[in-house]
């Protein structure tokens, strides 16, 4: 898909684009001037009155960005003369959902469990743990 040609279609997605484009840019130009290990975890969001608004996945690389960034500020400013400061932000990543577990204990298995947890009457703790695994479906 040639996003070029769509979007001089429509000044409102040839506006979207050139903007996108910029905050893009702006991300790489960050990314040369900051450690290797946190291109990953940012990117440039838009300038807002004036603070360049960068985005953080985690606090971690958000705590860097604030240590490393201000002292970037006067060449950030040869980039765009309209930013006067720096905001982080941390925009955490939705957690994925756990993998439904889909293992079962065969009879046999379960049988020992139980059986096993019956002869361990002088350890009552360990013997409920035993009857509950031979009840469970991991």
């Amino acid at each position: 898909m040639n996003f070029n040609q769509i979007s001089r279609q429509s000044p409102i997605l040839d506006n979207l684009f050139r903007q996108s484009q910029y905050w893009r840019q702006l991300t790489q130009k960050l990314q040369a001037q900051l450690p290797s290990n946190l291109y990953p975890y940012f990117q440039v969001a838009c300038i807002r009155e004036g603070c360049l608004v960068v985005l953080s996945r985690n606090n971690m690389a958000a705590s860097r960005l604030r240590m490393l960034l201000p002292a970037l500020l006067p060449l950030i400013q040869t980039w765009d003369e309209s930013i006067q400061s720096i905001q982080v932000k941390i925009q955490l990543q939705p957690e994925t959902k756990a993998a439904q577990k889909k293992l079962k204990l065969n009879q046999s298995v379960q049988n020992s469990f139980t059986e096993t947890a019956a002869r361990l009457a002088h350890h009552p703790e360990l013997a409920e743990a035993l009857r509950h695994l031979g009840k469970k479906d991991l």
